[in-house]
């Protein structure tokens, strides 16, 4: 394992490769009124010449200024000047110069990371004219963009139908069902003003849910975000397929505020689908959110703040019945605790607790048999019916549906109230504030707090007849950033940033593990395919895992003449993990559980018990350091870089891997000493390191038009969670069982990489339209895998994560945009992609060989591998309307097909990923009218998701290829109707998009 002293030496290397990068940059001398005052977050640059308007001689020692700012600087011998970190939003700039006409350019628009150009030519001042002032033409084209990438500002955001973040990043290029061009979902980086945000247990996998989603920012309070796709630069790290940098809003110099409120429900004719959504609750979808903003008084414009908050709730649109309550268990089992199959078993078991008149243990008849006797359990906590000899009732040897009723009866078992109850509903609070503290105009410094809370439910179809044994999942998030920026010159300013980002997810049915309330786990009545409902119980697993990443990071910039932008950088991550995925089990007594005196809860070990879980504290370590120069020679753009990155997993892995487990040791600790030289079971994670070039380039081929390509290697660590997961190796007798263990996770996986390259087209067309076209590749290899298989020296075999799966995308997107008036514009983006790999995910090889096939091998569709997708945005804006409207189309994902061979009945599957679903399509709309009341900028207005009600099928059988249908098994045929009958059970309404939801509100800006 590391120790300080070895962190502590490589923190210095990268200091002192950010101190020599320093030394390199030329610091030009300026006044300090000039100074740029460095705000908050991601930045862009604004660049130009001012020159005399007849001679078109530069003007030296002109001044160009951003009105409402002290962001300005001094033209050079050239007459060229350049105002760096320049936050994103739409400034005034205006140009002055001794004898000559000041002149102003209106709706200038930065956006971050790139580069604005605005030219000055002036009056002389013996000519006399008014203050010249220009509106500039938004450019259709960004002539420096070397790579993919989508910018969507807060007027956008405020005008299309979007409720979350994550609705504006899926309607871009590239993006289907948040995997970036064909890479998995947690390959992508999340950045909330330059800072990462995503989680390193899952890489942010888990984070969007239905009816609600997760936002973590709210729209509200962005100001940018940008969706890189293409080959990104070297300052940005730990990703592979995609960047979301999301910039928020900061306080001016005026006081603002804005309060939404609104509410709605879903509506809906498929009621036979959708049970309780008949019922119209306009506020069953609450949401109240504000901001406001502007100077703290007394301090002269010092300090700003901005602050914002909101309440969202969604009753959701999958409903349950509560038929049974969680001490209502039911189950039928065999004698060894196996389903019940009335054709192959010959002894079945009744376990639990009945509802049977008074709720005690009652009389069940079974018709056309005589009565069985009151009944009671066991020492083993059962009832025996054998079929043989009829110990509790005599059975036929041979049942049939007519003289075997008990399972039609189980359904008048239950015990609840049959209420309808809501099984995916979502809550979230959440709440952004930020200072900025200007003491000179040298320095400025900046506070940021991001937090969130949600609370919601994961729709589990078999449970929905048990819905109070289900578990409930919560979620909490705090972010708290500190950023210092420190100008040298008009030419050269340092970043410090230091971030504290916790989060925690925990989900469990009762908040005390020792609630007597919670049960025998939930069993249904599963017979043959086991198509049933379950009956009573409680989902005993417990999980709760924190993350805390303390992340510092340092830049340092430098505009060098008119052609070099250098920047460079280190960032240090300190994590830690805290694991702990615990099992409620009725209590143990003399190493056996009690049946007898009911379920009496109690924690298992997760140190020492096999099935208890497990628990884990890990603290990891990441650097990185960076260095990356933007060339301007003229319209030639050339961004190239380089990007070091180490990881440190601050754990041991099997120094034996024949032998891994400290918990069960195969081989005493003399032979182990005999073999390996120490008794010592585990060493050092080897630590890892990874080396990536970026290169992006852009160049003009008409005055309309440019060319840009990129190319770049990616590195990224795999998720924490496949790394630590079961890192003490618990196996025990499994081991000797002869079948497959684990997977287990891997300390020393290296990192996943990604070779990436893409060549583009933008070109404008008239006066109104732009055309980004841009075809691309992905080779993905050292992907996380659970295909590795190793021996136990007692002839067993486990799986370990290691670097195994790989993957191959290419593909086409198309851009379109056209502002066809000053009212109205639209936008089309599609995307034409083939992904391919072995797996889809990380566990799919121990999966595939546990079910009795072979680990793919070759190149196959991927879960996510849509091959068309379109979406259109359009929006109308007028003095008193904002009309705006997303429409998105998908050709469908692959599913795996199952043949049905005759006369067995058994299920047979064709080539993995082989069937395509039926296609989607979505509307979705937002109407506002606005008008003035007492000097109050008032709209209502109305919005519809999935406007058209359309029944996206997302889930299907693969019997058919349809959600709508499936076909039975001849086995299934002969089952009996005890909880359901199997066409009830396969009507599941979660296989289906959300349906139509509408809303109505009101926005009060002041």
């Amino acid at each position: 394992m590391t120790t300080p002293t070895g962190v502590f030496r490589g923190i210095c290397c990268i200091v002192a490769f950010l101190v020599s990068l320093s030394t390199a940059f030329t610091v030009a001398a300026a006044s300090p009124s000039e100074n740029p005052n460095a705000p908050f977050g991601t930045t862009g640059k604004i660049a130009g010449t001012v020159r005399d308007s007849k001679s078109k001689e530069p003007l030296i020692g002109a001044s160009v200024k951003l009105e409402g700012t002290t962001l300005g600087a001094k033209t050079d011998i050239n007459g060229n000047y350049v105002i760096l970190n320049v936050p994103p939003s739409t400034y005034k700039a205006r140009a002055t110069y001794i004898g000559y006409q000041p002149k102003s350019v209106t709706n200038v628009r930065v956006k971050a990371d790139y580069t604005e150009r605005i030219d000055f030519d002036l009056l002389p001042e013996d000519i006399r004219a008014d203050e010249i002032v220009v509106k500039a033409e938004r450019p259709l084209i960004v002539k420096d963009q070397t790579f993919s990438a989508a910018i969507v500002g807060a007027e956008e955001i405020q005008a299309l139908p979007v409720e979350d973040i994550n609705q504006v990043i899926g309607i871009q290029a590239g993006v289907v069902g948040g995997s970036f061009r064909g890479g998995r979902r947690n390959e992508v980086a999340y950045l909330v003003d330059g800072i990462s945000v995503t989680d390193v247990f899952d890489g942010n996998e888990g984070r969007t849910f239905a009816a609600g989603g997760s936002n973590f920012i709210d729209p509200q309070t962005i100001q940018e975000v940008q969706v890189i796709s293409g080959a990104f630069n070297a300052e940005y790290g730990q990703a592979m397929s995609g960047i979301v940098n999301i910039i928020t809003k900061d306080g001016g110099e005026k006081y603002t505020g804005q309060l939404t409120l609104y509410g709605g429900d879903y509506l809906s004719t498929r009621t036979n689908l959708y049970r309780g959504i008949s019922q119209i609750n306009p506020i069953s979808i609450p949401n109240a959110q504000a901001n406001v903003s502007g100077p703290v008084p007394f301090l002269e414009n010092k300090l700003t703040f901005y602050a914002a908050g909101r309440f969202f709730s969604n009753e959701g649109y999958l409903y349950g019945v509560r038929q049974y309550l969680p001490d209502d268990v039911i189950s039928v089992f065999d004698v060894q605790n196996n389903p019940y199959s009335l054709l192959q078993t010959p002894f079945a078991a009744i376990r639990g607790r009945f509802a049977v008149g008074d709720r005690g243990f009652g009389t069940i008849t079974f018709p056309g048999l005589p009565p069985s006797p009151p009944l009671s359990l066991d020492e083993q906590g059962r009832v025996i019916i054998d079929r043989q000899n009829g110990t509790t009732v005599a059975v036929p040897y041979n049942p049939t549906p007519t003289n075997l009723a008990l399972f039609d009866n189980y359904r008048n078992l239950g015990s609840g109230d049959n209420r309808v109850v809501p099984l995916n509903p979502y809550a979230r609070g959440s709440f952004q504030g930020k200072l900025a503290y200007k003491p000179t105009d040298y320095l400025k410094v900046a506070y940021s707090l991001n937090y969130e809370s949600e609370t919601f439910r994961s729709f589990d179809h078999v449970w929905s007849r048990n819905p109070d044994g289900d578990m409930t999942f919560f979620r909490n998030t705090l972010n708290h950033i500190v950023k210092a920026t420190y100008t040298f010159s008009s030419s050269a300013f340092l970043e410090a940033t230091y971030s504290n980002f916790n989060t925690r997810s925990q989900n469990y049915v009762f908040e005390n593990p020792l609630d007597p309330r919670y049960q025998f786990p939930g069993l249904a009545g599963s017979i043959g395919q086991g198509d049933f409902f379950v009956a009573g119980g409680t989902k005993n697993e417990r999980f709760d895992r924190r993350t805390v990443t303390n992340h510092f990071r340092a830049d340092l910039t430098n505009q060098i003449g008119d052609v070099h932008l250098l920047k460079g950088g280190i960032d240090v991550k300190v994590h830690r993990l805290d694991y702990s995925d615990l099992r409620v089990r009725d209590r143990f007594e003399n190493g056996a559980p009690n049946f007898a005196d009911g379920f009496q809860p109690e924690i298992a070990d997760p140190i020492t018990e096999l099935d208890g879980g497990d628990l884990y504290t890990r603290t990891p370590i990441e650097l990185a350091a960076y260095v990356q120069d933007k060339i301007e020679f003229g319209s030639l753009i050339i961004n190239i870089g380089v990007r070091f990155d180490y990881f440190n997993p601050q754990t041991g892995v099997p120094r034996d891997p024949s032998d891994p487990s400290e918990f069960i040791k195969l081989l005493p600790d003399s032979i182990f000493a005999e073999r390996n030289g120490t008794t010592e079971r585990l060493k050092p994670a080897t630590p890892k390191f990874a080396i990536s070039p970026r290169l992006g380039v852009s160049f003009p081929v008409t005055e309309r038009g440019l060319f840009y390509f990129s190319f770049g290697q990616f590195f990224q660590m795999p998720a924490f969670a496949l790394i630590y997961e079961n890192s003490r190796y618990k196996y025990g007798e499994q081991a000797g069982a002869g079948g497959f263990i684990g997977p287990f996770g891997n300390p020393d996986i290296r990192p996943q990489r990604t070779t990436s390259g893409e060549l583009g087209l933008q070109q404008q067309i008239g006066e109104t339209i732009a055309v980004n076209l841009s075809a691309y590749f992905r080779d993905i290899r050292d992907l996380a895998s659970s295909a590795f298989i190793r021996d136990l020296v007692n002839g067993a075999q486990y799986f370990i994560f290691d670097n195994f799966d790989y993957g191959f995308v290419r593909g086409i997107t198309l851009s379109i945009t056209q502002q066809v008036s000053n009212s109205l514009n639209f936008g089309v983006d599609y995307t034409l992609q083939l992904a391919q790999g072995n797996a889809s995910d990380a566990r799919a090889a121990a999966a595939q060989r546990r079910g009795g096939a072979e680990i793919e091998t070759q190149l196959l569709p991927l879960a996510w591998d849509q091959r068309h997708t379109l979406n259109i945005t359009a929006n109308y804006v007028s003095d008193d309307w904002n009309i705006g409207l997303i429409a998105r189309y998908g050709s469908g994902f692959p599913y795996t097909p199952e043949l049905i061979p005759a006369p067995t009945g058994g299920v047979a599957r064709l080539i993995n990923n082989a069937g395509v679903t039926p296609p989607t399509f979505t509307v979705d709309v937002r109407a506002t009218k606005s008008f003035k009341i007492e000097g109050l900028s008032v709209g209502l207005f109305a919005q519809a998701f999935n406007l058209l009600d359309a029944g996206n099928e997302t889930g299907v059988f693969g019997r058919t290829g349809r959600a709508s249908s499936n076909i039975l098994l001849p086995v299934q045929n002969n089952q009996f109707n005890t909880l359901n009958t199997v066409e009830e059970f396969f009507v599941q309404p979660a296989r289906f998009s959300e349906p139509r939801r509408l809303s109505l509100g009101m926005t009060i800006n002041f």
